[in-house]
C-alpha cells in the first residue's frame, strides 16, 4: 500500500494497493486519486481496479460536483 499525501494542502492525493483475490496468483491492484472540490472538501475523483490474471479492469470517475 502507498499513501501519497500534500503537505501543503495536508490531504491525501492517492492511494495505490497491490494486493490478491483468493491466492498470489490471482493479482488485484488498485488505484484512487483525490482531487479538491471549490470549497476545499477532498474527494475520490477517479477509481481503478485491475484483476491482472482475469484481464478485467474497473474505471470510475466523479466529476461534476455542484451545490443544491
Amino acid at each position: 500500500m502507498t499513501l501519497l499525501f500534500d503537505k501543503e494542502q495536508k490531504q491525501i492525493r492517492s492511494i495505490k494497493i497491490v494486493s490478491y483475490m483468493d491466492n498470489p496468483s490471482d493479482a488485484m491492484n488498485l488505484a484512487v486519486q483525490f482531487d479538491r472540490l471549490p470549497d476545499g472538501t477532498s474527494h475520490a475523483s477517479t477509481a481503478k481496479i485491475e484483476g491482472v490474471s482475469k484481464q478485467l479492469t474497473i474505471n470510475t470517475q466523479n466529476s461534476d460536483y455542484r451545490k443544491l
